[in-house]
């Protein structure tokens, strides 16, 4: 009860001052939180409505996705998403060595700096009404793209520091992941798109097989030591273009309205303002070498790719976000042994302060093309269709 109205207050005042309401949600998390006010305590049921709210956020996104953009900007969103993964981690890496840490700790830096948080930035992106644009598509493309680099440079950094790298483990992430990409697209948009195209059942039905198949997709993704967040997105792209479509979107705007704000709350929530004390120093720097590693990286190679300056630089601003996935990649770190809490609290630092810096950044780039209501999912012509009765 009290994590809604907060979400909702915190939505409401961020759209009345021109902002996007994941930016209030996530504010009014940090203040609600046990780091400040202490009304909500940060608790594993807290944690799996947050799990959850990002998985439908993703596969919302996805099953509403425009894949004829999505296509037209691959390769620059490929692109953008390895030179935005791989140069945060240079510059984080060398970076941590400059402040006296440790090879080690220093590759764990970079590792954390490596993953847009791909939930905040779509999010972020609809409330501004932009998701449907050149810029949205190529941030999403490249958000997916550098989400799975992170998971593979997770894997090699820990395996070697823990002395057990394998080049064949490593072709093992690898391959796992190249399979479930394709294992997902052939069956979802050549198999079960035409089968669920075929049978009668009445939609609301349908909708709960789409939700439950995203859920397998997130489970299957999970499995494989991937984000179960972006398995949710590949089965909702799979499916996007089935004929019902629309109308399972229209079933499925209540259910993101509940559980996405709480990703959000749950993210400002496990910001503690106050550790940024002992790490000052440190942490501003990481964070400055954060920003630039994905502007420099993403903007850069969209450059080459004759993307004009301000729309490479929208796309390097909205990949800045590292949110939820830095800080998992932080925590493995630090109950590995593998960093101290020193380390663990300039990661954690480094990941908020990119997350709140980028939304007013963005947004003051992307102008005052706000929705209406921000808080409600992307409506897109799928569901325009639905409302004009055709």
């Amino acid at each position: 009860m009290i994590l809604l109205v907060a979400a909702f207050a915190g939505g409401y005042l961020a759209k009345r001052f021109g902002y996007p309401a994941a930016l209030g949600e996530l504010i009014v998390g940090m203040i609600i939180g046990p780091f400040a006010l202490g009304f909500i305590e940060y608790s594993d049921t807290l944690v799996t409505f947050a799990e959850v709210g990002t998985i439908i956020l993703l596969f919302y996104i996805g099953l509403d996705a425009d894949m004829t953009m999505l296509r037209r900007y691959l390769l620059p969103s490929a692109m953008a998403g390895v030179l935005g993964a791989f140069l945060p981690v240079i510059l984080g890496f060398y970076g941590s060595i400059y402040l006296g840490f440790t090879m080690g700790e220093g590759l764990f830096i970079g590792t954390v700096l490596a993953a847009t948080s791909i939930g905040i930035t779509v999010r972020m992106l609809s409330d501004l009404d932009r998701l449907k644009t050149k810029e949205g598509m190529t941030i999403l493309g490249a958000g997916i793209v550098d989400d799975v680099m992170a998971i593979i440079l997770l894997s090699f950094t820990v395996s070697f520091l823990a002395g057990e790298f394998s080049y064949i483990d490593f072709a093992l992430v690898l391959g796992r992941t190249a399979v479930f990409w394709i294992l997902v697209f052939v069956l979802g948009a050549y198999v079960l798109t035409r089968f669920l195209d075929k049978i009668r059942i009445e939609t609301e039905s349908l909708t709960l097989v789409v939700l439950a198949l995203g859920f397998a997709g997130s489970f299957g993704s999970s499995q494989l030591g991937l984000s179960s967040a972006i398995g949710a997105f590949a089965i909702g792209l799979a499916l996007s273009n089935m004929i019902r479509t629309p109308e399972i979107l229209k079933n499925l705007q209540q259910i993101f309205l509940f559980f996405v704000p709480m990703f959000f709350i749950s993210i400002g929530m496990l910001i503690d303002p106050r550790a940024f004390v002992s790490s000052l120093g440190p942490g501003l720097l990481i964070t400055a070498l954060a920003i630039l590693g994905k502007v420099i990286g993403c903007g850069g190679a969209l450059l080459l790719s004759k993307f004009s300056t301000r729309e490479a630089l929208v796309v390097g601003v909205g990949m800045i976000p590292r949110g939820e996935v830095g800080l998992i990649i932080a925590s493995i770190g630090l109950a590995s042994g593998f960093i101290d809490p020193q380390t663990y609290l300039v990661s954690v630092m480094a990941v908020s302060l990119t997350t709140i810096i980028a939304l007013p950044v963005l947004k003051i780039l992307i102008g005052h093309q706000t929705k209406a209501d921000s808080h409600a999912p992307p409506m897109n012509s799928k569901l325009c269709m639905i409302k004009r009765g055709l």
